[in-house]
């Protein structure tokens, strides 16, 4: 007989050791690469053949601090499509160096995939340079269509400027610009479209269409397939019935014979011999 050998401490500690490396490998392929930007002017970012500044993976500067506030009467939760929203942004530059405020923009994107732009807002350009502790303050305007749909959006809000790259920006660049377009998204949030004029909310109103609709069906499938199975069926008494046929058959047989009798007693006298009357006569 075999006897199992109890592993030794060297043995167990090599096998600790083994997956604690396995796990510390994993988490490594595990972790996600960052974003990588390549450094861009302004006019390229702002070329009328280029694409949409919004779309643009641009750097963000450390060195730039936005503040804002919404000067609209309900929550900035929640807003009726059309109405005209008034943001009020503060810019601070906490950097050795000057920084041009180039222009501020927002969209509404899917809330089931950010890169779905729903709509864009148009672009204010601001045009104005900040020097090193230096504040600037101005109002952005932007309104939703008035025809959105009323449900659930993501609004970001973004502000794009242009200064000198920073050091950590050199590295691992094809080129290297003097000046580089800067893009800090100050907000990222969802906001609710809400149409107040309707009393009825079309989200619930085709909820509830596809639910009675839905009974309908499930209604009728039932009443199709399955209810005939549970409806009792009557009993079929084949003796009775052929019983009856044939007491029935033996009825008119049995009329067929004494109408036919009848006949015959009829037509036997109807026959009577010529010398049967005369012996009547006399």
């Amino acid at each position: 007989m075999r006897i199992l050998q109890r592993p030794t401490e060297s043995a167990l500690i090599v096998v600790i050791l083994y997956c604690l490396v396995s796990l510390v490998l994993s988490e490594q392929q595990e972790t996600p690469s960052l974003p990588s930007y390549t450094l861009t002017s302004a006019a390229e970012v702002f070329n009328e053949d280029a694409p949409h500044p919004l779309s643009r993976n641009l750097p963000s500067s450390k060195e730039i601090e936005v503040a804002y506030s919404f000067s609209v009467a309900t929550d900035e939760k929640s807003i009726q499509p059309g109405t005209l929203v008034d943001c009020l942004v503060g810019v601070a530059n906490g950097g050795p160096f000057p920084y041009r405020i180039l222009a501020v923009g927002g969209a509404l994107h899917s809330p089931l995939q950010f890169n779905y732009y729903v709509q864009n807002f148009t672009l204010l350009y601001v045009n104005y340079t900040i020097g090193p502790g230096k504040e600037l303050t101005f109002s952005y305007r932007f309104q939703p269509h008035s025809q959105l749909e009323p449900a659930n959006y993501i609004m970001s809000l973004d502000l794009f400027y242009e200064g000198e790259p920073l050091d950590e920006m050199k590295q691992n660049q094809d080129k290297i610009l003097n000046s580089v377009v800067f893009r800090t998204t100050f907000h990222n949030a969802t906001l609710a479209m809400k149409d107040e004029s309707s009393p009825v909310d079309n989200r619930m109103f085709y909820i509830t269409l596809v639910f009675i609709v839905s009974m309908l069906l499930f209604g009728f499938a039932f009443y199709r397939f399955f209810y005939p199975a549970l409806k009792p069926k009557a009993a079929k008494f084949v003796g009775s019935t052929s019983i009856g046929k044939q007491s029935d058959a033996n009825e008119w047989l049995q009329g067929h014979h004494e109408v036919l009798k009848a006949n015959n007693m009829v037509n036997q006298k109807r026959s009577v011999s010529p010398s049967t009357r005369n012996r009547k006569n006399e």
